[in-house]
């Protein structure tokens, strides 16, 4: 064999050894990239210990702390003001979900007026994944919403500030919009459009929710929700949501959900409690997620005299 050849097969052996290598640097990066995607919890999942007790499927009713993450057309849908502070985290410990939340909501101040707007605020401190997935950092949200045709038609919108650091960088502000329309006693319609404002992070994605529910905060409520997301394929996926609650003697209100999660690819079932005591509701919840991590969640509520 000449030199020439025997040069140029161990420049074919090179090359078909750098494929090979690249091939399988390939292989072991997709599933990192699905893992990314599928399990590490972000703010898309944000909402109230209520609403996780719900399956999160209060989009048609949201009024008190989650009408700031799910729906801000809910703060007007009812007269009451809350003061609330809650703490959510997600195990086994690698998914190092942790969220803080103080805030209030204000329905009551301009109830009787010819123009009865509604407000709330929040702040949270948020912590999720490990490693390079780690993100960290605080969001503020001020919400306003106005009943329209007294409550059965509420309009409302969710200004967002993001300030986060580590493997998703944000410094923006984005906003959420929504309504509720009440047709008739027991039913109300919810629909919400998410992040309208684009900031370019997979912390604040556009996306559009709905939902429907039967009953009432004084009684029983069952409820259904669909919330529309693109994937890393840029491709539309449905999530879907359910739960009921029931109140009893004025006091307990348990409450049952599950959901769909099509990001992460894994079902929700859970539940969660709420106990009225003297102006004051103490709420947890649990959600168990098949793909393997346990969700808890507890607030504390201070109430408006008759509120809830």
């Amino acid at each position: 064999m000449t030199a020439g050849r025997k040069h140029k097969k161990l420049m074919m052996n090179k090359i078909q050894f750098l494929r090979g290598a690249a091939l399988g640097a390939a292989i072991c990066f997709i599933p990192s990239v699905a893992w990314a995607e599928h399990t590490v919890p972000t703010l898309r999942e944000a909402s109230s210990v209520r609403s996780a007790g719900m399956g999160d499927a209060t989009r048609s009713f949201a009024s008190s702390d989650e009408a700031l993450w799910v729906n801000p057309a809910g703060m007007s849908a009812a007269p009451r003001f809350n003061i609330n502070s809650s703490a959510s985290f997600e195990v086994p410990k690698d998914r190092g979900l942790q969220r803080y939340t103080v805030g209030a909501i204000d329905s009551k101040l301009n109830a009787d007026t010819s123009f009865p707007l509604a407000g709330g605020v929040s702040y949270t401190y948020y912590r999720s994944g490990y490693g390079e997935e780690k993100r960290t950092g605080s969001i503020v949200l001020l919400g306003l919403s106005l009943a329209l045709w007294y409550e059965n038609l509420t309009i409302g919108v969710t200004g967002k500030y993001l300030k986060l650091d580590g493997a998703v960088n944000t410094n923006a502000v984005t906003m959420d919009a929504g309504l509720i329309l009440h047709p008739i006693e027991l039913l109300t319609i919810g629909a919400v459009g998410y992040n309208l404002i684009g900031v370019n992070s997979e912390e604040a994605q556009r996306a559009w929710g709905l939902g429907i529910s039967v009953g009432s905060d004084k009684s029983f409520r069952v409820a259904f929700d669909a919330k529309l997301e693109k994937n890393s394929k840029d491709k539309w996926t449905a999530s879907y949501y359910a739960g009921g609650e029931y109140l009893i003697a004025g006091m307990f209100m348990p409450r049952v959900g599950y959901n769909w999660d099509a990001l992460r690819e894994t079902h929700k079932v859970g539940g969660g409690l709420s106990v009225f005591v003297s102006g004051f509701a103490v709420e947890a919840a649990y959600q168990y997620l098949f793909e393997g991590s346990h969700f808890f969640g507890i607030s504390l509520r201070v109430l408006d005299p008759g509120g809830s």
